[in-house]
């Protein structure tokens, strides 16, 4: 949530407005845990957010958000990526921000919050009595300790004895985090099975692993499909590479060309982060856009544009990974910076620590996997389409 001044901006929350649950048989939620032989299905679990858009005031710094373990500021714009989840043995319902860029569940008990988690009325509650405590670049934190309970998607599987965090401090505004990154990033030296870990040992899912699937900048619907990929969201062929990291999805950006055609030959590590709304990539390299633009002009790390007007929607900026070619049209990259102003969706990265941040502004035209069993990542073209193919990950 870096902020960006003294503006209006519009802000895409990702509300649980419709979850849909697919791929798995789904055995009732007493029996949720039993040993892995009794989990019978495809391997995969699909989950389908709905996306709500609001106007946000953003006039302080409260825009700017990350988690300690990359201790980075990235552009969140209270862009929420959310889901509904079932907490304790009163199955109590509370939204959470799906973050692949941190490793922890954590979500703000009823002394913080008064849609936080009553740990008091549940039975199968048990305070670990391990501490939890988690920084972010705009100053804002979540403590308390880590806990066990159940955790259950609605109207799905039910994992019991889950470890989770419940923060009985917080000033995060959004509320709660569902981390579903790697166990490197998770907030403790004593590592535990997150939730995709915990997916797959209870037999859910056969890989830690998943794909994600944003969606055209206008839609209203995407999907993360746990264990599974969607063979038909994607353009040709899914090019895998290593993780660069092991604290991420963290893979090696080979260049970048301009909507001029200058290919700026980058190596550079990139992070696929769904928390950010924006891309961050090396100052000359975002520079160079703006001759590209009549009228615009790069100052402070951003290219100011001269109007709100639709950028060329047959102009390009392209990103090379290995085999990959992720192609994103400028029509795709027009910022709203209030007061009919507007920016390009990609900054230089003197806003981000240095740190290359490929954001929504990128990700929605790529379909990528996150395994973090083979510790790759997997990546192409994204195809907007309502088809559907889905396999389970091997």
């Amino acid at each position: 949530m870096v902020s960006f001044g003294l503006f209006t901006q519009k802000a895409f929350s990702l509300l649980a407005c419709s979850l849909v649950v697919q791929g798995l048989v789904i055995p009732d939620a007493s029996t949720a845990t039993e040993d892995v032989a009794k989990r019978e299905g495809p391997g995969f679990l699909k989950l389908d957010f709905s996306v709500t858009k609001k106007v946000i005031n953003g006039t302080t710094d409260e825009n700017t958000h990350k988690r300690a373990d990359y201790q980075v500021p990235l552009t969140k714009q209270n862009v929420y990526y959310s889901i509904d989840l079932n907490f304790g043995s009163q199955a109590q319902t509370i939204s959470v921000d799906i973050d692949t860029g941190s490793s922890d569940l954590w979500v703000p008990d009823l002394k913080t919050d008064k849609a936080g988690f009553d740990s008091a009325s549940s039975t199968t509650f048990h305070d670990l009595g391990i501490p939890f405590s988690i920084g972010y670049v705009d100053k804002s934190t979540a403590s308390g300790n880590f806990v066990k309970d159940s955790v259950g998607i609605p109207n799905g599987p039910t994992l019991k004895d889950f470890q989770f965090a419940d923060a009985t401090q917080s000033t995060v505004t959004q509320g709660g985090v569902f981390g579903i990154g790697p166990i490197a990033s998770e907030s403790t030296s004593t590592k535990y099975p997150n939730f995709p870990i915990s997916l797959k040992n209870a037999g859910y899912i056969s890989k830690n692993a998943y794909s994600i699937y944003l969606n055209s900048v206008d839609a209203t619907t995407g999907s993360i499909i746990f264990g599974g990929i969607d063979n038909a969201k994607y353009e040709g062929l899914l090019v895998t590479l290593p993780f660069t990291q092991d604290s991420g999805i963290v893979i090696n950006l080979d260049s970048v060309t301009g909507p001029d055609g200058t290919v700026h030959e980058t190596n550079i590590n990139g992070i696929l982060d769904t928390g950010t709304t924006v891309t961050y990539l090396p100052d000359d390299v975002v520079s160079s856009f703006a001759g590209s633009i009549p009228g615009a002009f790069f100052l402070f790390g951003r290219i100011y544009l001269p109007s709100c007007d639709a950028l060329p929607s047959d102009q390009f900026v392209s990103f090379k990974f290995g085999d990959a070619n992720i192609k994103v049209p400028l029509s795709d990259l027009v910022q709203d910076n209030g007061g009919g102003s507007c920016l390009l969706g990609i900054f230089g990265n003197s806003q981000s620590q240095g740190f290359n941040l490929l954001g929504d502004s990128f990700l929605r035209r790529a379909y990528f996997v996150a395994d973090y069993d083979a510790k790759t990542a997997q990546i192409a073209q994204v195809k907007y389409t309502s088809d559907s193919n889905i396999v389970a990950i091997q």
